[in-house]
C-alpha cells in the first residue's frame, strides 16, 4: 500500500489481542497497490508532545475490483481509538471528498468514543462525522465495519450509515459495562449488552463476520451488488452469483375486488438470515412462497 509508511507511528501490525491493525484490514479490504493516504501527518493540536501522526486514524482512497472508494480505519493502539478534534477533521474531509467524487465509503470502526483530554472539541468532532455521515445518506453507499469496540460516541456514526458488519468478538454501546455496573449494579459483559447477537436482534447489524478479513470480504462483497453511488450502474453481477426468485402474493383485500397479483423479486445471495424476509413480508401479503433457488434465466 503505497504511501502508508508515512504514518510511522501508527501500530503497522496485529495487536496482541490477535486482530488486524489498522493497515492490515485496509490492506484486506482495498485491491493491492490502490490505497492512497490522505492528512497522514495530521497531529491533534491540544496533546502536545502526547500526539501521534495520523491522529488515530489511516484514511484515504483506494479501488475495490478496480472501482475507487472511500476509506479509514481508526487505531485502537492510540488513546484506544478515540476521536479527537484532529481525527475528526481527517474523517470529515474523507467523507465530503467521498460526495464529490460521489464514491462508496467504507470504515473500520474500533474506537472508545470521545477523547476525553480534548473534552468539547472532540464532542463538536463527532457532530461534524454525523453531519457528513447524513449529508451522504441517500446519495452514496456508506458501511461500517465494527472490528473491536465501539463506544460512546463511536455508535452513532455507524447507525447513520447504510450497512454495518460486525465481527463475532466485537461490541457496541453508548455507556460501557464498567459504568452500567457502578450506576445500575448490574453485571453484564461486552457481549451480553452490545454484541453482535444483540445488535442483530434490535436491528442495528446487518451482517456478522468471523475477523476483520472476513469483515472486508463481506464489504467488497456487498459493494459488488451497489452502484457508485445514486443514479448509478448497477455493477455486473457475475455469473457464478445467481440471482433467486421470490414470489409474493398481494393481500387480495387492498384491491378491493378479490384479485390476486403476484410481484417476483430478485435477490442476491447476501449472508442474511431469510426468516427476516419472511417476517417483513407477512406484513403486506397473504401467502409467501419460497421454492427451491433456482437461477433467473436457468
Amino acid at each position: 500500500m503505497p504511501g502508508t509508511a508515512a504514518v510511522p507511528r501508527v501500530a503497522a501490525s496485529a495487536p496482541a489481542n490477535g486482530r488486524q491493525g489498522p493497515r492490515g484490514r485496509l490492506e484486506s479490504l482495498c485491491d493491492a497497490g490502490s490505497f492512497e493516504p490522505v492528512r497522514s501527518s495530521a497531529v491533534s493540536p491540544r496533546l502536545g508532545a502526547r500526539g501521534c501522526d495520523g491522529d488515530g486514524v489511516i484514511a484515504g482512497l483506494a479501488a475495490i475490483d478496480g472501482r475507487p472508494i472511500a476509506c479509514f480505519a481508526q487505531d485502537s493502539s492510540f488513546r484506544g481509538g478515540s476521536l479527537g478534534e484532529a481525527q475528526a477533521e481527517t474523517i470529515t474531509r474523507l467523507l465530503r471528498l467521498a460526495g464529490r467524487a460521489r464514491v462508496p465509503v467504507v470504515g473500520f470502526i474500533d474506537s472508545g468514543g470521545a477523547r476525553i483530554q480534548e473534552g468539547t472539541a472532540a464532542l463538536c468532532g463527532y457532530a461534524r462525522v454525523f453531519r457528513q455521515n447524513s449529508l451522504l445518506s441517500g446519495i452514496v453507499p456508506q458501511i461500517s465495519l465494527i472490528d473491536g469496540v465501539a463506544a460512546g460516541g463511536g455508535c452513532y456514526s455507524p447507525a447513520l450509515t447504510d450497512f454495518v458488519a460486525m465481527t463475532e468478538r466485537s461490541a457496541m454501546f453508548l455507556t460501557g459495562p464498567a459504568v452500567v455496573g457502578e450506576v445500575t449494579g448490574e453485571r453484564i459483559g461486552s457481549a451480553d449488552l452490545g454484541g453482535p447477537r444483540v445488535h442483530r436482534a434490535n436491528g442495528v447489524c446487518d451482517l456478522v463476520a468471523t475477523d476483520g478479513r472476513a469483515a472486508a470480504a463481506l464489504a467488497r462483497r456487498l459493494l459488488g451488488y451497489l452502484p457508485q453511488h445514486a443514479g448509478g450502474e448497477l455493477p455486473r453481477t457475475p455469473l457464478d452469483l445467481p440471482l433467486f426468485d421470490l414470489h409474493l402474493h398481494l393481500r387480495r383485500g387492498r384491491f378491493g375486488r378479490g384479485g390476486r397479483v403476484v410481484i417476483h423479486l430478485q435477490l442476491v445471495p447476501l449472508p442474511l438470515q431469510l426468516d427476516g424476509v419472511e417476517r417483513v413480508a407477512a406484513l403486506v401479503v397473504d401467502r409467501l412462497d419460497i421454492p427451491v433457488p433456482v437461477p433467473v434465466g436457468a
